[in-house]
């Protein structure tokens, strides 16, 4: 059942459990474009809260942190299922603050104050088509550490958003099963103060993701922190029966001047690389290593039919592939270097 608002509003809002409410019969709230504002406080930062909600999706809503500490624009917690947020833009650009639980824009965590609570948080959510400005970092799915508890976080799907001027992470996953970064556009070209730049992060155990069509690129076009290293993607660990797949995605401009440089990092077993396009060549940088693809795992990997260009300035080392761990087990083949 649809409603539709008419803004602007200042507040911060809370959806529950309602009953009724199922995968046929979504609710679904129309913003209409107009915005929600709100100045959250050091004990509830978030603006919007899904808290245990279910089948409850948010479209064309604009939501906007007015404190210069505090913003966190959509928090899933509490076994949130099947929600949507469609066609939102998150703008935390008023935020000043680099403390990491600070700001984010869409955040699953079991907390009001930290990013990294876990619990059973967020199962099948949907962000779509929504525009992510500013924060510590764009987007943040926390999961659990008991054992049997993977699956109960996860099938959470990011699709054609734009990530911007983050200050650390676009993309960060930890403990979540079979999530999904499809299509997005990942940059910080607008941010002057930043730290160290990971565009799509996922530490831990995250076994069948799918990373796919994303861009990502321009970490440090204007920044006036020069010496961060960056990474295109970080990834953790998979399974033997249930591996994670990184096909098509774009990497370029990864331009920190003096930092170290990482196009694909992996920590992690099973994770499988096919068609990416890798390109490393800041024409200013003057020192620091660059590294197309960096594996620390000796366990089983594809890494097939991807294209690895490097041709950055500066004096650091230069690697197409690089193997840290002795005995590795990846099959690498038809790829262009």
């Amino acid at each position: 059942f649809p409603v539709t608002i008419n803004g602007p509003y200042n507040e911060q809002v809370t959806f529950n459990s309602y009953s009724g409410a199922s995968a046929t019969n979504q609710v679904i709230i129309n913003g209409n474009n107009d915005t929600l504002r709100f100045a959250p406080i050091a004990a509830a930062r978030f603006i919007v809260r899904f808290n245990g909600a279910d089948n409850i999706s948010i479209k064309n809503l604009n939501i906007r942190s007015t404190d210069p500490t505090y913003g966190w624009g959509v928090l899933l917690q509490n076994d949130a299922r099947q929600d949507s947020i469609v066609n939102c833009t998150i703008d935390l650009r008023t935020v000043t603050s680099t403390t990491s639980s600070n700001s984010v824009g869409v955040v699953a965590s079991n907390s009001l104050t930290t990013v990294s609570s876990i619990g059973n948080l967020a199962y099948e959510t949907t962000i779509y088509g929504c525009t992510i400005l500013g924060g510590y970092e764009g987007i943040h799915f926390y999961g659990n550490t008991a054992t049997g508890t993977l699956v109960n976080n996860g099938h959470n799907r990011v699709e054609n958003c734009l990530i911007k001027d983050f200050y650390f992470y676009g993309i960060y996953s930890y403990q979540n099963d079979a999530n999904e970064f499809i299509g997005n556009d990942i940059r910080r070209d607008g941010r002057t103060v930043v730290s160290t730049f990971y565009g799509i992060y996922m530490t831990g155990n995250n076994p069948g993701a799918l990373v796919m069509n994303n861009r990502i690129h321009s970490s440090n076009d204007v920044s006036t922190s020069t010496s961060t290293a960056a990474y295109g993607i970080y990834a953790g660990n998979a399974f033997q029966w249930q591996q994670s797949y990184f096909v098509n995605n774009i990497i370029y401009d990864l331009n920190t001047t003096s930092g170290a440089v990482f196009g694909i990092y992996t920590t992690g077993n099973r994770n499988n690389f096919f068609n990416n396009s890798i390109v490393l060549d800041n024409p200013t940088a003057i020192s620091g290593a660059t590294y197309g693809f960096y594996s620390t795992t000796a366990d089983t990997s594809l890494f097939l039919n991807n294209i690895i260009h490097i041709n950055r300035a500066g004096s650091g080392s230069k690697y197409a592939y690089y193997f840290s761990a002795v005995d590795h087990q990846h099959l690498m083949d038809y790829n262009l270097l």
